[in-house]
C-alpha cells in the first residue's frame, strides 16, 4: 500500500521554527525513510522575530509577554538556517513555503485594524477578543507582506512549492505582480481561506467558497489547491460538506489539506481526537492518493505540551494520516 504524502507546517513552533525540523527529521530517520519519501515542511516565511526580549526588556514586566515567552524567541527563517536545522537535526524535505498573509502594506494595515478591533464585536467564530493578538497580529508582523518576495525566493532556492492565502493572490493579479511573487518556485497553490474573523456566517461561506478559490487558480495560473479544514473546524463547519457539495471541482484542483485537531482554534491533532479519525476514515476513497495532508496548527497551544508530548503528537498523526 502506497502511503499518502504528509508534511508538518512550521505554524505549530512559529517562533522556534527549527523545532520542526527537528521533529521532522527524527521522524524521517526513526521511519527509515528514503530520499524519494522524505516527511517534509510547509514552513512559513518570516522574516524577523515578532519580539525579542533582550532588545525590549521592559516588556516583561506586562503579563502578556510573561505568559506568552514564547513570542520572546527568534523566528527568523533563511537559506542558511534552514541548511543549518538539516545539517543539525538530520534531513527533512522542504515541501512548501507559506507566504504572507498579506499583498502590500496598505492591505496589512486594513487587517490589523480588523483584526485588532472587530473582536470585541463579538465575532461570528468562537474565541476571545485577544485571540486575534495571540495569532494574526503576531504571524502577519513576522512574515510582514508578500512584496518582499522572501517566500518566493526560499522557495527558489530550494526548488519548493508556495501556498498563498486566496486573496494575496488575488491582489497580485489585479496589480500584476503575479509573475514576480510566483519567481521559480516548484508549483503554487492557494488556500480557500483567508485570514480574519467574520461577524456574520453568510460572509463566512461566501469568503471559504471553493468556487471563488478555483477562480483565483485560474486567473492566478496556479497550480491547485489547499483546503483549509483547520479554518472550517475553527468555525464550526463539517467539512464533509465541501466534498459533499463541490466534489467534481476538488476532484480535478485540490492538492493538499491543512488538518489539525478537531477542537479549538487549529489545535494540536491527536491520534485519539475521534472526530478527525472518523472524517479521515470518510476522506479516503473520496481523495486522490497524491493529495497531501498538512498537520497545522496553533504554536500557543502546542507550547502547553512537552517537547517529546509534541514529537509523540506528531508522529501519531502523521502515522495516522499516512494511512488514510
Amino acid at each position: 500500500m502506497v502511503e499518502r504524502p504528509v508534511d508538518l507546517s512550521t505554524s505549530g513552533q512559529l517562533f522556534t521554527p527549527g523545532k520542526s525540523g527537528y521533529f521532522a527529521a527524527k521522524l524521517n530517520k526513526e521511519d527509515g525513510r528514503s530520499q524519494e519519501n522524505m516527511l517534509g515542511l510547509e514552513i512559513y516565511a518570516s522574516t524577523h522575530s515578532f519580539v525579542k526580549a533582550k532588545h525590549i526588556p521592559l516588556l516583561g514586566k506586562f503579563s502578556y509577554f510573561r505568559n506568552n515567552p514564547v513570542v520572546f524567541e527568534d523566528a527568523v527563517v533563511s537559506v542558511e538556517r534552514i541548511k543549518g536545522w538539516m545539517s543539525e537535526y538530520g534531513p527533512f524535505a522542504v515541501e512548501r513555503i507559506h507566504g504572507a498573509f498579506h499583498s502590500d502594506i496598505p492591505n496589512a494595515l486594513k487587517n490589523f485594524l480588523w483584526n485588532s478591533f472587530v473582536p470585541l464585536a463579538k465575532p461570528y467564530e468562537p474565541g476571545k477578543a485577544s485571540d486575534r493578538w495571540l495569532i494574526a497580529v503576531p504571524v502577519s508582523w513576522i512574515t510582514m507582506t508578500a512584496q518582499n518576495n522572501h517566500a518566493t525566493k526560499l522557495a527558489g532556492e530550494f526548488g519548493a512549492g508556495l501556498n498563498f492565502h486566496r486573496n494575496v493572490v488575488e491582489r497580485a493579479v489585479k496589480t500584476g505582480r503575479m509573475k514576480k511573487i510566483r519567481g521559480n518556485a516548484g508549483y503554487i497553490w492557494i488556500e480557500n481561506d483567508l485570514d480574519y474573523i467574520r461577524e456574520r456566517p453568510d460572509q463566512f461561506r461566501r469568503e471559504v467558497s471553493i468556487v471563488s478559490a478555483i477562480e483565483a487558480i485560474k486567473m492566478s495560473g496556479a497550480d491547485g489547491l489547499i483546503l483549509g479544514i483547520d479554518h472550517a473546524f475553527r468555525a464550526n463547519k463539517d467539512p464533509r460538506d465541501y466534498f459533499e457539495e463541490h466534489a467534481d471541482l476538488l476532484k480535478e484542483n485540490l492538492r493538499c489539506i491543512h488538518i489539525c485537531g478537531s477542537k479549538g482554534d487549529h489545535s494540536p491533532l491527536l491520534p485519539d481526537d475521534k472526530e478527525v479519525v472518523e472524517l479521515c476514515r470518510w476522506l479516503g476513497p473520496r481523495l486522490d492518493p497524491r493529495v497531501r495532508f498538512c498537520v497545522d496548527t496553533n504554536p500557543f497551544l502546542e507550547a502547553g505540551y512537552t517537547e517529546d508530548q509534541q514529537y509523540d503528537g506528531y508522529k501519531g498523526a502523521v502515522h495516522m494520516l499516512q494511512s488514510v
